[in-house]
């Protein structure tokens, strides 16, 4: 039987680390990402005023490189709707995913990644922050377009009420939001269902809504086959509803908006003497990009 000194085992050891990290050597890379047409929604703030998604200073993103995932940073010192992302990843990118916002406990298994669905945006002086709404892009250079993996409902309230919450549901219980999968036909990302049937939004900022502010849900594209129900709540009114079940509006497709003016105008209250027939409502449809 052959004999190993200590010092002959601490050095095989160390060679075998040495080969283990070598095998996984990680460099530094640049990434140049831009947000792409499908990631640009119009915005009402102003009439013609076109909006493009903007990448916050200093913003993180996973980067997978095949099921491993990297903390990549970006570089840019205001935001913008191109920015550079530098992070360490093995030498030989090849085909690589880029996903924002980063998320610690997304994966990538096979191709398909999973992660989950933020739903609270609210506009800020005509622009969105690229970390309230899911991007992606795919590509084997170092440069790469990041669209939309979600579409969305914005709305505003016309009158100063004392609205504290906000619900979007489809009528006959779609996933719309919460952990989902995607993967990639071509340049686009698709999304599978999600796991929530109902999205909740608070103001981020003070009790209430605030009058004449955009607020935006982002949620899965979905086609709504029997209709949407959106409920506001109001410490005074108690719950609004507003209705809309006529299912050629309520598809909502990647990367496209809809919008609803004085939503609580067209809500039917408790203590309302008329009712609002959800088949009439014109003005929630897509924008145009």
């Amino acid at each position: 039987m052959r004999v190993f000194s200590v010092h002959s085992v601490a050095f095989l050891a160390l060679a075998l680390l040495s080969c283990t990290k070598g095998e996984q050597q990680l460099i530094r890379h640049e990434i140049s990402a831009s947000a792409g047409d499908n990631a640009a929604v119009k915005s009402e703030l102003s009439p013609g005023d076109a909006t493009k998604v903007y990448w916050s200073v200093g913003e993180h993103v996973n980067v997978f490189v095949g099921d491993v995932s990297y903390d990549f940073i970006g570089s840019n010192s205001v935001p913008a709707a191109s920015a550079k992302f530098t992070g360490s990843a093995p030498a030989a990118l090849g085909t690589y995913v880029m996903l924002s916002p980063y998320n610690g406990s997304a994966t990538n298994s096979g191709g398909t990644i999973s992660t989950t669905l933020p739903y609270i945006q609210i506009s800020r002086a005509g622009s969105f922050l690229a970390g309230t709404l899911v991007l992606a892009g795919q590509s084997n250079t170092s440069s790469v377009t990041c669209n939309h993996v979600c579409s969305g409902f914005r709305f505003k309230l016309s009158t100063e009420e004392d609205i504290s919450q906000v619900r979007l549901r489809g009528l006959n219980g779609e996933k719309i939001a919460g952990n989902f999968t995607f993967s990639f036909s071509g340049a686009n990302p698709v999304a599978s269902a999600g796991t929530q049937e109902e999205v909740v939004l608070t103001p981020s900022e003070g009790t209430y809504f605030a009058k004449d502010q955009w607020y935006y849900i982002a949620i899965l594209p979905t086609n709504f086959t029997n209709g949407i129900c959106v409920t506001a709540l109001s410490a005074s009114r108690g719950a609004g509803t507003f209705t809309v079940s006529d299912n050629s509006k309520t598809n909502f497709l990647r990367a496209r908006f809809k919008s609803k003016t004085g939503l609580d105008e067209d809500m039917t209250w408790p203590s309302s003497t008329g009712t609002v027939d959800p088949g009439t409502i014109e003005d929630l449809a897509f924008e145009d990009l």
